[in-house]
């Protein structure tokens, strides 16, 4: 089963990836849909989204399990439920957001490899997934709590299920994990997740083995148009453009890392190479990390961690009060930016 990123087309022949998908073969596929699915929608149209026919295209040319829409900009041009709505005439899986809670933590059910998986997405409030209630549309809610309850559940009820948990965290163009992160995602292999994948930094993090399973902190972006959204202006740094499409083997320990560039000033993505999960590089670079215990990590993180300016670090060890109050913070940051690129000032 192949797992990608944060995919963002606001219309078909945006990006050229025609030769890039030979890997594939019919393996199953699932990736993040960042932004509403729309019907028609120009490219001038602020906010994210994906146009329904490049989406479909797509679809044509993959075989695909699923997607994940418990993100930031699930709700950014159309109301959740109208996104939901295109996704179930389009008979396209999903999971992670809804128009009420209980759609958003239902998780995504396929049979992969002769082998029966469920995946579920959740969304960190902290990057503006703004959480779904009773009557209330929205993402599933990234709490530890949350994430291990419903975990437990669906161990329960389906006990020979594969189990993939799918997270939409961290910062935007956060290069490491958050110290909570790689808690949260132990404890799920230690309670009987296969895997734990991440998304929402656009760049590829690093990958762990733990206790003989795969944890891939940040998958990266995927087939995400630049300067499109946001009236044109949305574009990623460089480093952004190397990506990763993830192949978890199901039904063993065959995983493997394909790699590919997007090349941004022709809008094309290109395959580079492909490579066994335990020979890959971007495994042996996280070594020396996944060998701290967490205080050292939590030292280590503060130290090194690429985005700082003002913004909390989520240890796992705070209380649930002092982590709303962390959040709180750095919506009411976000606020304050904003009105800054305003004013100009910024």
């Amino acid at each position: 089963m192949i797992f990608l990123g944060d995919v963002a087309l606001p219309d078909s022949g945006v990006i050229d990836y025609s030769e890039s998908l030979e890997v594939f073969g019919s393996k199953s596929v699932f990736f993040n849909l960042e932004g509403s699915l729309v019907k028609n929608e120009s490219p001038g149209k602020r906010g994210v989204y994906n146009n329904l026919g490049a989406i479909k295209e797509l679809t044509s040319k993959v075989n695909l399990a699923g997607v994940a829409i418990g993100n930031n900009h699930i709700s950014d041009i159309t109301e959740i439920y109208q996104s939901c709505q295109l996704l179930k005439e389009s008979n396209i899986g999903f999971t992670g957001a809804g128009p009420e809670e209980t759609i958003a933590s239902r998780p995504l059910r396929a049979v992969v490899q002769k082998v029966n998986v469920s995946v579920l997405n959740f969304g960190w409030e902290a990057i503006s997934c703004q959480p779904a209630k009773e009557g209330r549309e929205g993402v599933n809610e990234l709490t530890p709590k949350g994430v291990i309850d419903q975990f437990k559940k669906e161990k329960e009820l389906y006990p020979e299920n594969k189990v993939i948990v799918y997270f939409h965290w961290n910062y935007e163009l956060e290069l490491y994990p958050q110290p909570y992160e790689i808690q949260l995602a132990r404890l799920l292999i230690d309670l009987g997740a296969n895997a734990v994948l991440g998304c929402h930094s656009h760049r590829v993090q690093p990958i762990e083995i733990y206790k003989g399973r795969p944890i891939v902190y940040g998958l990266g972006n995927w087939l995400f148009a630049q300067n499109y959204f946001w009236n044109g202006t949305l574009r990623f740094p460089d480093f952004c453009s190397k990506q990763l499409a993830f192949e978890l083997d199901i039904a063993g320990t065959n995983h493997k890392c394909h790699w590919y560039s997007y090349i941004k000033n022709e809008g094309k993505l290109r395959f580079e190479y492909s490579e066994d999960l335990l020979s890959s590089r971007v495994l042996n670079d996280f070594v020396s990390i996944s060998r701290m215990n967490p205080k050292e990590y939590r030292t280590w993180f503060k130290d090194n961690r690429k985005k700082s300016f003002l913004l909390p670090i989520f240890t796992g060890m705070e209380s649930n009060q002092f982590r709303l109050l962390k959040i709180n913070w750095i919506m009411f940051r976000h606020y304050l930016i904003q009105l800054l690129i305003l004013l100009r000032i910024k």
